[in-house]
């Protein structure tokens, strides 16, 4: 397998930007347009970024991303990763990409002492929620994301299921 994993770099914003494009078109969203990109740009590669951006390369083609954040569990009193975007082009699922990010999203995870790694997914993404089952993730079944949206109204009525790496686990 060649795949390799590389942080996003101003060089390679443009790739992030039309794969999470790909990503909202999969999703049955509206892609981001200027403005949009160029908030993302500023979020992911200012001196203080709002998020940490991945390019997943097979045999040295980017096909595929994947976002991590930071947020904190009082009741764990530790740090948590979360997972915002993990996609992959369609042709070339099933090929080990998605496992080889994820591993690399608990790697983070660990070296930064994180009790949990968590992820939001999709209800409908079947083959979403199967990856996430398979990697020790669970659905939290008393957990329901609620979301106000400031800016945007776009993105209403989308159902979502928080997952977490289960606490018996080992990242």
């Amino acid at each position: 397998m060649q795949i390799t994993i590389k942080k996003v770099s101003e060089g390679t914003f443009p790739v992030l930007a039309k794969l999470s494009n790909e990503l909202a078109l999969h999703q049955g969203m509206i892609p981001l347009g200027k403005e949009g990109v160029d908030r993302l740009r500023t979020d992911c590669l200012s001196k203080n970024p709002k998020f940490e951006a991945y390019i997943g390369y097979f045999k040295n083609k980017p096909v595929a991303y994947m976002v991590t954040y930071m947020k904190y569990s009082t009741f764990l009193a530790l740090p948590t990763l979360q997972l915002g975007d993990l996609f992959i082009e369609e042709e070339y699922r099933r090929k080990g990409i998605g496992q080889t990010l994820f591993d690399f999203a608990k790697e983070i995870a660990k070296k930064r002492g994180c009790g949990r790694l968590e992820v939001n997914g999709l209800t409908w993404n079947t083959p979403a929620v199967r990856f996430y089952e398979k990697n020790n993730m669970h659905i939290v079944k008393d957990l329901a994301l609620f979301r106000l949206d400031i800016k945007n109204k776009i993105y209403d009525k989308q159902l979502f299921c928080p997952l977490i790496l289960k606490t018996n686990a080992t990242l």
